[in-house]
């Protein structure tokens, strides 16, 4: 299994994603997404996990594989003993796997996104 990474990259937003190859100075992920955070109208905080690219906008040469982006390590900040919530990684994977195989597939035969995920109990 690969190993999911989240970090804060240079412009403050939480990004998770897919490690591919870390050295000094290069954090390479595949299929980076924002955790987005925000308050809904009731006053709790819903989690939203958005790809940073959209694999529609893709040819479809690249669909299949995904997109890895290489982050500059000076420029991100990644906590030295952090693990985030399994099921915000289970939501990540699907969303992940999901976009690039659904862009692959024609327009009419897309799916309905799956309800929404519960991440914190009330």
């Amino acid at each position: 299994m690969s190993e999911t990474i989240t970090f804060i990259d240079n412009i403050g937003r939480n990004v998770i994603g897919t490690l591919v190859e870390k050295t000094d100075t290069v954090l390479k992920v595949k299929n980076p997404s924002v955790i987005n955070i925000a308050q809904a109208e009731n006053g709790q905080l819903q989690v939203q996990i958005i790809p940073l690219f959209l694999a529609e906008f893709l040819a479809e040469s690249c669909r299949a594989n995904g997109t890895v982006w290489s982050y500059n390590t000076a420029t991100v900040t990644v906590a030295d003993e952090f693990e985030i919530d399994a099921r915000l990684i289970e939501q990540y994977n699907r969303i992940s796997s999901g976009a690039f195989a659904q862009a692959q597939q024609p327009q009419q035969q897309q799916q309905v996104p799956d309800s929404v995920v519960k991440l914190f109990d009330e």
